[in-house]
Order: C-alpha cells, then sequence, then structure tokens
C-alpha cells in the first residue's frame, strides 16, 4: 500500500499524518481547480488518482472543495463586474459615434438591452428566493413558471 493510500486509511480512522493530509489536501484542491479531470489534478498534487476519488467522497474534503471554487467564482464575478462597466462604456461611444456603421450601433444597443434585462432577471430571483424564504417555503412547495 503506498504511503497517499495508508494516509487516507489513517486519517479516516482518526490517527496521525493530519499535518500531511492537509498539505496534500491543499495541493488537490488547487489542482482540482486548474485541471480538466481527476486523473490530472491528482499527478499535478502528487497523488493516486484512486486517492483523489476518494477523498472527493469525503464530506470535508468535498465541503472544502465547494468552498474554494465558490471563492474563485466570486473573485471572477467581480473581475466580470468591472469590466462590465468597462464594457458600458465602449458600447455607449459606439452607440453615440455617428460616424460608426448602423449595424454596429445597432449591435451595440442590443448588447446594452440585453445585459440590462439580464441584470433584472438576476435580482428578480434573487427577490424572490428571499421571498420564498421569508414566506418559510420549500423549493418542493414552489413552481416557478
Amino acid at each position: 500500500m503506498s504511503d497517499t493510500k495508508a494516509e487516507i486509511q489513517n486519517t479516516e480512522a482518526g490517527s496521525g499524518h493530519g499535518e500531511k493530509y492537509s498539505r496534500l489536501k491543499d495541493a488537490a484542491l488547487a489542482a482540482l481547480l486548474t485541471h480538466g479531470s481527476i486523473t490530472t489534478a491528482a499527478k499535478a498534487a502528487g497523488l493516486d488518482a484512486e486517492t483523489l476519488r476518494a477523498w472527493t467522497k469525503r464530506a470535508d474534503f468535498a465541503n472544502d472543495y465547494r468552498a474554494v471554487r465558490r471563492e474563485v467564482v466570486v473573485a471572477a464575478q467581480s473581475k466580470a463586474a468591472t469590466l462590465l462597466t468597462e464594457s458600458v462604456g465602449v458600447l455607449a461611444k459606439i452607440i453615440r459615434d455617428k460616424k460608426a456603421s448602423p449595424s454596429s450601433r445597432i449591435a451595440a444597443v442590443r448588447l446594452v438591452v440585453e445585459m440590462t434585462q439580464g441584470l433584472l432577471e438576476d435580482d428578480n430571483e434573487a427577490r424572490l428566493a428571499e421571498l420564498e424564504k421569508l414566506a418559510g417555503l420549500t423549493k418542493s412547495e414552489v413552481k416557478h413558471e
């Protein structure tokens, strides 16, 4: 049995190797975020693919992975929000540019309208979810059409 396989068994049993598991877990989480498969992520983290598959089934590891992935998504959304402001500025210039082709100006208007509608829909969904939560409704009780 490899050291890594023994380590996961020992960690699950509550004996030793906690520091090594923690270090390898951090490397595995980072690798899962940057690689397309468990096999390549395991290799990048210095783990056996079978070990990483087993870890992904552990509640603590799965919770940590979701938390790290959520942090990455929030950071990306923040960056996208900054770019959105710049993008709207560029689109506004195109819309106002009398020398721009009519098709370019119409495309810019269409993008602004679509972005605005998307933002309003997201806001409405969030507000509806909050109202359902306040009303004490569960997903199975709510039928969205």
